[in-house]
């Protein structure tokens, strides 16, 4: 993604967070300005706090919860002075009713 600060939504799973066994989310770069927000895609208020995207994030079983929203839609912003960033978001979830 370009480092114009446009956020950029990125549908990551369509069911509720416990369902989630595995959230990753990596990037080419790192940094302070690059940032992300979980949220469920249809109403913005309940996204989560920005998360700095300095290393790889991982969250695992409940830690999805740390995220304070369901994450079916993530939002990255790219700020790192005209740095482009490749992010690769891997979601393992129980596809199953």
């Amino acid at each position: 993604m370009d480092a114009d600060n446009k956020e950029r939504a990125v549908e990551v799973q369509p069911g509720p967070a416990d369902r989630i066994a595995l959230l990753l989310v990596s990037s080419s770069h790192y940094g302070a300005g690059l940032t992300f927000v979980a949220g469920d895609g249809i109403d913005a208020k309940k996204d989560s706090k920005p998360l700095i995207l300095a290393q790889p994030l991982v969250f695992a079983g409940g830690t999805v919860a740390l995220l304070h929203a369901t994450p079916n839609v993530l939002k990255f912003t790219n700020n790192l002075n005209n740095q482009p960033a490749t992010i690769d978001v891997y979601v393992f979830r129980d596809a199953t009713p």
